[in-house]
């Protein structure tokens, strides 16, 4: 929606590897309509101000929350691009070695980013929306000019055509602690070596066996069962949304009575069938890392991380992401 899957270059046409989200104009529109309608019945009504129907007051509500997500989204895509634009002209600096990995900093959810190294340690955390699946985390970056805490800083890979930006936390006011699945998953997309086994001892998981992969190598089953699972989403997208717009005009012609509470009610529903239909999406990896010895509540958690590092999505030139043949 709204231009989140386009790919990005910057001036001197490197990729941007770290996805931008986009503006997302679609989600303004939506969250214009469902907030707006409800007010206009609610001014227009009957003897002045009108009392909200449940209806009305639910779709106001889910209207005002579309707002806002479009808003946090435009704020950050907001950020980034004013930091390319920023250090476009400005010359490369000193040079770091990114690994990304996954870490917890909210909760229990993996947040995928990459630790920035200048050879004697690591000097910062760089969290990502998602990566780019041409990225190669073997390739060194020059920071455009010098590493800008609290905003937008700018990283190139000129050797293989590639950029980074985002907001930099050094790791000295903020040390990121490693997700308990983050090993296996960079063994997964061949960013690390192999171990002889992962989460031994870790709270909560049970130990997996090593990954049968050499660093850079891929499962191309693996990367298979990952294209599926996209494809699958694509499909639950677009069904949804087509849903979704079923449902705001319904709700706009059934503000009041037995029909608007029904719409109401199927909100409910929807969340529900949402959690199921996520389910599916992610059923093929989900089924291929059982295979690899991943218990099914790692499974679920690993085939989130490892869809946000771009495993089988297909880049633009036309190869699934692990291929670095040229």
């Amino acid at each position: 929606m709204g231009g989140g899957a386009r790919e990005t270059h910057t001036a001197d046409g490197l990729l941007v590897v770290s996805r931008l989200p986009g503006r997302h104009w679609p989600l303004l529109a939506l969250g214009a309509v469902m907030g707006g309608v409800p007010l206009a019945r609610a001014i227009d009504g009957p003897g002045g101000l009108a009392a909200p129907t449940a209806t009305s007051f639910l779709m106001a509500a889910l209207g005002v929350a579309v707002l806002g997500y479009w808003l946090m989204l435009r704020t950050v895509d907001e950020v980034l691009r004013k930091g390319l634009a920023e250090h476009a002209a400005a010359a490369d600096g000193a040079v770091v070695r990114l690994r990304p990995t996954w870490t917890v900093r909210r909760g229990a959810q993996p947040i995928l980013g990459v630790v920035l190294h200048d050879g004697t340690g690591p000097i910062g955390w760089l969290p990502m929306l998602r990566l780019h699946p041409s990225f190669d985390p073997r390739a060194p970056f020059a920071v455009a000019g010098a590493l800008a805490p609290k905003r937008a800083s700018l990283l190139r890979a000129r050797t293989t055509g590639q950029a980074v930006v985002g907001v930099v936390t050094p790791t000295v006011d903020d040390q990121p602690q490693p997700h308990p699945l983050a090993a296996r998953a960079e063994e997964l997309m061949g960013w690390a070596v192999p171990l002889a086994a992962t989460l031994g001892g870790a709270h909560g998981f049970e130990p997996v066996a090593a990954a049968p992969t050499s660093p850079g190598a891929l499962d191309p089953d693996l990367v298979r069962a990952a294209s599926a699972a996209r494809r699958r989403r694509e499909t639950y997208l677009r069904v949804g949304g087509t849903v979704a717009v079923v449902g705001v005009v319904a709700m706009m012609g059934n503000a009041t009575g037995d029909a608007g509470l029904a719409i109401a009610a199927s909100v409910v529903v929807a969340s529900l069938v949402g959690r199921i239909g996520s389910r599916w999406v992610g059923r093929p990896l989900e089924h291929a890392l059982t295979q690899r010895g991943a218990s099914p509540a790692d499974a679920r958690t690993l085939t989130q991380m490892l869809l946000a590092a771009g495993l089988g999505e297909q880049p633009a030139d036309g190869r699934l992401s692990g291929d670095r043949r040229s």
